[in-house]
């Protein structure tokens, strides 16, 4: 047999499979329910702690037990944390913020304010709009796109 017919009709036939799942997902066979078609995720950071606390946080660590395993400041973990949440590896439960956090995120997000402008505007300093920003979004604040 040749070589050449035999790839052709293997790219034919995945060509024919490949439009036939497409079609079949958007059918939606699952009624009213939604279909969630995967959405392609950034790469991790080049950090191996990326993929450790991805890890840890899929299998339901606290932000205090992914701390102690990867070995690094708190802050680092939930930095780790707030990465993959923002970038859609882990969803947030969403928690209600502080009056601070919104007062910081309506500056950050919906005012388009910079960290120094919004410390300047809450008279807190800039470390301090910082956390309470990565609080908020750990909580599951989602900024308008």
């Amino acid at each position: 047999m040749d070589l050449e017919f035999v790839k052709s009709v293997v790219a034919e036939e995945l060509e024919k499979a490949n439009a036939s799942i497409i079609e079949r997902l958007f059918e939606n066979p699952l009624g009213d329910a939604q279909v969630n078609l995967p959405v392609e995720l950034p790469p991790l950071p080049s950090n191996e702690k990326y993929k450790q606390a991805l890890d840890l946080y899929l299998a339901g660590a606290s932000h205090s037990r992914a701390s102690k395993e990867l070995g690094t400041p708190m802050n680092n973990t939930k930095r780790y944390y707030n990465w993959l949440v923002n970038n859609g590896y882990l969803t947030a439960p969403e928690e209600p913020l502080s009056e601070t956090e919104g007062r910081v995120v309506d500056c950050i997000f919906n005012k388009g304010m910079s960290l120094s402008k919004t410390s300047s505007e809450l008279g807190i300093s800039i470390a301090n709009v910082s956390q309470r920003r990565n609080s908020a979004l750990r909580k599951g604040y989602k900024p308008p796109q």
